[in-house]
């Protein structure tokens, strides 16, 4: 056979070999949803969470412990009971009135005026991620208290009221300095505390004892004036003076004339009768002017006695309220600071020398954990969804 003829016997017979079929992604990951699932859902995010807990730079705790103590408080039990055998006492209120101060902006803001906290979250021993002015939290005052919000903790322990403060930083000095500070800055809260509510006890009182007091100066005012008025001291004594020379004179007076009586009748021609008489008529005036001067008309001492009572009664008065108005202030004072809060450092901030977060392992096995019911619920949502379109 001839090489032609073989030829094509040979074409006759073989078979072109099929073209292969282009795939496309959209299949290809319908195909393998599976591994895709595993891949993106699972493997991906715990690999970077490995990675970043790998590189994330070490942050330091400082911790501290505090109580907010009162002198007025009936708790007792556990600690308060311990506590109040020392002459204190816990105060709930107080407390967290304190603890909401710490994570406050006011609390921020002065925090911020005495330790510059962006020079302090911007360390360069700080990781890419949780420092501050990264591309998670801004410059702005909002993203520092944000930032702020997540290096602190403030926790209470509701049996024993005890408040434990925890500052991280990425050096050890930074944290024991912003809880020093934090501390410092509640304990000048608790005196603002302080001062006003003694304030607001105190105000009322004090108004009052103002008013007794202004009443008072009035009316020792208006007494000096009428005795001025009047050139009397005592009207009260000059009446009584008075009458005592009333009775005197009167008592000569009659004397006087029971002796001219007896010259009258002993002998009528006498020549002593004249000047008998004229000291019996001289007494007489002196009695009549006596009288008249303590009663009579409005310049009498009977008229000045009674607006000079009336004046020593308003007086007296004034200074009964304001007795009563000091002994208010002094009890107001006294209850006020009864109710006195203090802010008691139990465990001062400590200078770790080991750094505890972040919790790498724990940080890992949670995103390995999450990610992974995450996968096995999407794995199933699909798979469920496949079969009831009849994919394959």
């Amino acid at each position: 056979m001839s090489i032609e003829s073989q030829m094509a016997v040979s074409g006759a017979s073989s078979k072109p070999a099929p073209a292969l079929k282009k795939v496309s992604l959209k299949e290809w990951v319908s195909a393998h949803y599976t591994r895709v699932i595993f891949m993106a859902v699972f493997v991906i995010p715990t690999c970077a969470s490995l990675f970043y807990n790998l590189i994330a730079a070490d942050r330091f705790v400082s911790e501290a412990q505090f109580v907010v103590k009162g002198v007025n408080s009936t708790q007792v039990g556990g600690l308060s009971m311990l506590l109040r055998t020392f002459g204190i006492s816990r105060s709930n209120d107080d407390s967290y009135a304190i603890e909401n101060y710490l994570k406050s902006r006011d609390a921020l803001g002065s925090l911020q005026n005495k330790i510059d906290l962006r020079e302090v979250y911007s360390r360069p021993e700080s990781d890419f991620l949780t420092r501050f002015h990264s591309f998670l939290y801004g410059d702005t005052t909002e993203s520092l208290f944000d930032y702020y919000l997540d290096q602190i903790e403030v926790e209470r322990n509701a049996e024993s009221g005890v408040s434990t403060l925890r500052v991280s930083a990425y050096r050890p000095d930074d944290a024991k300095l912003i809880a020093d500070t934090l501390l410092a800055l509640g304990e000048m809260r608790v005196n603002d505390m302080n001062a006003r509510a003694r304030a607001d006890a105190l105000k009322l009182s004090e108004d009052a004892l103002q008013l007794s007091e202004a009443r008072l100066s009035a009316s020792e005012r208006s007494l000096t004036l009428y005795r001025n008025s009047e050139l009397l001291v005592d009207p009260a004594n000059e009446a009584q003076m008075s009458s005592t020379v009333i009775g005197k004179l009167y008592a000569q007076s009659i004397q006087e004339q029971i002796k001219l009586d007896q010259l009258l009748r002993a002998a009528a021609d006498s020549p002593g009768i004249s000047a008998q008489k004229l000291k019996v008529d001289s007494l007489r005036e002196q009695l009549a002017a006596a009288e008249g001067k303590l009663v009579g008309d409005d310049g009498s001492l009977a008229s000045k006695i009674g607006k000079y009572e009336q004046l020593v009664f308003e007086r007296e008065l004034a200074n009964r309220a304001y007795e009563a108005s000091v002994n208010a202030v002094n009890q107001a004072r006294e209850e006020a600071l009864r109710k006195q809060i203090y802010l008691q450092t139990i465990v001062t901030p400590n200078l770790p020398d080991k750094a505890t977060r972040p919790y790498r392992l724990h940080n890992v096995f949670t995103v390995g954990l999450l990610t992974m019911a995450s996968a096995i619920m999407i794995y199933l949502l699909v798979s469920g969804s496949r079969e009831h379109l009849n994919l394959h």
